[in-house]
């Protein structure tokens, strides 16, 4: 790792960043796009809100349950030779409904 750089998991997602990434400018030249946002069931808003910051498009899949409550996602869209992120909570619900 980088120095001053933090662990995805552990560090806030920081937007000045992506933004920086998703929309490819370098001086007055915009370069192609190379950012993949993806959302899982936890908070279909805040990466709405996340896209939306830095005009981009959510990207496309599917998020279902196994019978035994494991968690499957489908990607619908290349990504190879994108940076990709998952917005997505890790802890479990207080109560399934």
């Amino acid at each position: 790792m980088r120095a001053g750089t933090r662990a995805l998991d552990s560090a806030p997602l920081d937007t000045r960043i992506l933004r920086r990434r998703a929309l490819g400018w370098a001086g007055e030249t915009q370069l192609a796009i190379n950012v993949k946002i993806f959302s899982g069931n936890s908070n279909r808003p805040l990466a709405q809100a996340i896209c939306q910051s830095i005009n981009l498009e959510l990207g496309r899949c599917t998020v279902s349950a196994f019978p035994d409550g494991e968690t499957f996602v489908k990607i619908e869209e290349n990504v190879r030779g994108q940076d990709t992120y998952v917005i997505q909570s890790s802890g479990r619900r207080a109560t399934s409904t």
